[in-house]
C-alpha cells in the first residue's frame, strides 16, 4: 500500500500552533508545519495526476515545476497557482533566517493546502 501523502498535513496542522507547541521550539515547529503542508500537497498532486491524468514524474528535483506546467495544460490553473503559493512558503521557511509573521505563514499555508487537498478528494470522486 503506498503512503498517503496528505497524512503530512495532519501533521502540519498540528506542528507550531501555539495551543500545541511549546514556546521555545515554536518557530521550528511552524517553520516545519509549512514545509510538510507543501510536500503534502506536492505529493499527494503528483500522485493524483500520475493516477488520473497520466503525468510521468521524473522523481528528480525538476518535478516541482514540470507538475505546475502540467497542471495548467490539463486546465487545472488553480491547482497550479496554490501548489506555486505553497512552494514559495516552503522556500520562506526552509531557506530564510529571517521570517516575519511565522504563524500566518503556516496558516496560510495549511488553508491552501486543505482547498487542493479538497479539489483533488473532489476530482477523484468524479
Amino acid at each position: 500500500m503506498s503512503f498517503d501523502w496528505f497524512a503530512f498535513l495532519d501533521l502540519a496542522e498540528l506542528l507550531g500552533d501555539p495551543k500545541n507547541t511549546p514556546l521555545t521550539n515554536q518557530e521550528a515547529e511552524q517553520r516545519s508545519s509549512i514545509s510538510r503542508a507543501y510536500f503534502a500537497i506536492f505529493c499527494g498532486v503528483r500522485d493524483f495526476c500520475s493516477k488520473e491524468l497520466n503525468y510521468k514524474p521524473e522523481n528528480t528535483y525538476t518535478d516541482h515545476r514540470s507538475l505546475r506546467d502540467y497542471l495548467k495544460k490539463q486546465q487545472y490553473s488553480q491547482l497550479a497557482f496554490l501548489l506555486e503559493r505553497l512552494r514559495g512558503f516552503r522556500n520562506l521557511a526552509d531557506y530564510n533566517s529571517e521570517m516575519n509573521d511565522t504563524n500566518e505563514i503556516r496558516k496560510r499555508a495549511v488553508k491552501n493546502a486543505r482547498t487542493v487537498k479538497s479539489i483533488i478528494l473532489t476530482k477523484k470522486l468524479q
